[in-house]
């Protein structure tokens, strides 16, 4: 009974003080809302925090990004500006190569012209000088001599003469005579000039041979002058075929069995 007594004066007086089980109920509902919004509060300023330097980190990141795309468009741009630039050389070097090699070329060809046009001349030259050939070999022809005796081939030029030497049938001594009062020594003849008649083609000779003078007279370009020069045996001539004022021109041909002048 005592104890029923006391709880009930417990309750009565917790109804004085003004607190019931609802209030209490109400209290705690609140401390626990207030604990809750504290708590999100507490855990919206650490997310707004994260967030802040999540946001700061990417700036960071992104500011990096931006100077190494920036360096990088600086280096693309470098390297595009020299490849113009390489590019623009190698056209210049182009052009200057292709301009050579037209000029080489040009040269080639005016190397070429230039040799077809020598071959040409040369060949010319070649056949003018074989005609020649061919006309002194057909005006070598044999004449009767001052002697009456018919004589070997005779040259009236020194391309003929030399023809003649070609040939070697004979030994030949080739001279150039000036009217004077002094024997010249041709071959193992002496001759001297006496006289000259430029309007005649005419000559005077004074040979002397093995010690005896003979005296031509009266002798006339090409014609074959004859003697012996032992007095018989092999037959010595002598041509002229250049009759000038006080000069004549010719050549001495003895058999090579005289051996003459060696």
């Amino acid at each position: 009974m005592e104890q029923l007594e006391n709880e009930r004066t417990d309750h009565e007086s917790k109804q004085k003080a003004g607190i019931t089980p609802a209030t209490i109920l109400l209290t705690l509902w609140v401390l626990v809302l207030t604990g809750i919004v504290a708590w999100m509060a507490n855990g919206q300023s650490q997310l707004r925090q994260q967030v802040s330097t999540q946001e700061e980190a990417l700036q960071q990141q992104l500011t990096a990004v931006d100077s190494r795309l920036d360096a990088r468009a600086g280096e693309l741009e470098r390297q595009v500006t020299d490849v113009r630039d390489d590019l623009g050389t190698t056209a210049q070097k182009v052009g200057v190569t292709q301009k050579q090699l037209a000029a080489a070329r040009a040269q080639a060809q005016k190397a070429r012209e230039e040799a077809q046009k020598a071959d040409e001349a040369l060949q010319a030259q070649l056949t003018q000088q074989q005609d020649e050939v061919e006309s002194v070999k057909g005006a070598l022809q044999g004449a009767v001599g001052d002697l009456g005796l018919q004589s070997g081939l005779i040259a009236t030029t020194r391309d003929e003469l030399a023809e003649l030497r070609r040939r070697g049938e004979r030994d030949y001594f080739e001279f150039d005579l000036r009217k004077s009062k002094q024997f010249t020594r041709v071959g193992d003849v002496s001759l001297r000039l006496t006289k000259v008649d430029t309007k005649r083609q005419k000559y005077n000779l004074l040979l002397l041979v093995n010690d005896r003078r003979i005296e031509k007279k009266d002798k006339t370009i090409y014609e074959p002058v004859q003697f012996y020069p032992g007095g018989k045996g092999a037959l010595v001539e002598l041509v002229v075929f250049e009759v000038e004022k006080d000069r004549v021109a010719g050549y001495l041909a003895a058999p090579k069995e005289l051996a003459m002048g060696r």
